[in-house]
């Protein structure tokens, strides 16, 4: 089973058990039936299956199986209820302790074959961790754990923090930003970047709230989809000028939504909010000392314009209009 794909077991069978590995290894774990008869049998399987949780997901992912012996055998099943609750829901609940929590699927299977080895009433409980991204992840016991070999081992400090080094090299790390057009005076534009070298597939680019005027004014429809965003080819679109800046994106920051895939299929969903108020570069009044005195002169009187024109559209949106009129003399 690809890691990526775990719920891919949502379409398993009884079958589909009768082909697990002969022996546990990085990617399968197995818990006997025989656990159903500790008298601590709760807080045992918890226990198991979040250090299980813990050691996947910091490792790539992989299965666990409870109702098998060793070989992957299985050897009676569990109980389909713990306590008044199904197995299955409890599973959700004991894999939130395992901070943050990462991608997983759950699927309990009955008796199905004539010569089945699941007896009557219990289950074979299979639970299968997807390839995560927001490493470390912590058990419930506050340690960090890996899979090594047959078994969920604790993590050292060193270990641990190469982990967390893995998060931004795993995934595709998009960042926005609003900035004047390079090339087009008064021109704001929106860049998306890549900041590492994974690409980004199929980007669903938009804002929450979608700017009306684009729609109605531009015909530009949200969400804007872009194949491939990477190093070498960033995103830009203008979206306003210096003077219609509050007119077409209001008086708040926007907040951009970006969903996108890595070259795995792995989806991936942010937000962030760009400040149109506060996020250019200042004004430079600096020319090339090549040009001519009369042209220099120029460009200075249209920076000291358009400064002019900045600190009177922020007085306007950060001061108290006055109307009242002055009183008749």
């Amino acid at each position: 089973m690809l890691h990526e794909h775990h719920s891919l077991i949502e379409v398993w069978t009884e079958a589909d058990l009768l082909e697990l590995p002969g022996i546990e290894t990085d990617d399968y774990e197995y818990k006997s039936s025989r656990i159903a008869d500790m008298p601590n049998y709760r807080t045992e399987l918890q226990t198991k299956l979040c250090k299980a949780a813990s050691a996947f997901w910091n490792t790539g992912g992989g299965i666990f199986v409870a109702g098998v012996d060793d070989h992957g055998i299985i050897d009676g099943g569990l109980p389909g209820m713990m306590g008044k609750q199904k197995l299955r829901d409890w599973v959700d609940q004991a894999l939130v302790s395992v901070t943050p929590t990462g991608p997983y699927t759950v699927k309990t299977f009955e008796r199905e074959l004539a010569d089945s080895r699941i007896l009557p009433g219990q289950v074979v409980l299979v639970v299968a961790f997807g390839e995560s991204f927001d490493l470390p992840h912590m058990a419930h016991d506050n340690r960090y754990y890996v899979r090594a070999g047959a078994h969920s081992n604790p993590a050292n400090h060193y270990l641990v923090e190469a982990i967390r080094a893995r998060r931004g090299l795993r995934r595709p790390m998009l960042r926005g930003l609003l900035r004047e057009h390079p090339h087009k005076h008064g021109v704001i534009e929106l860049v998306i970047l890549a900041l590492n070298d994974l690409p980004a597939l199929n980007v669903n680019i938009s804002f929450d709230p979608k700017p009306e005027v684009y729609q109605k004014v531009f015909q530009v429809q949200f969400p804007i989809n872009v194949a491939v965003i990477d190093r070498t080819h960033p995103f830009t679109l203008d979206v306003a000028t210096m003077k219609t800046r509050y007119k077409w994106l209001g008086n708040q920051a926007v907040c951009l939504k970006l969903q996108y895939e890595g070259i795995m299929g792995t989806k991936y969903d942010e937000s962030q909010y760009l400040d149109h108020r506060h996020t250019f570069t200042p004004v430079q009044l600096a020319t090339r000392s090549k040009d001519k005195p009369e042209k220099t002169l120029k460009k200075i009187s249209a920076q000291l314009a358009r400064l002019n024109d900045l600190l009177e559209n922020h007085l306007r949106i950060e001061l108290p209009s006055n109307n009242h009129k002055k009183d008749d003399a």
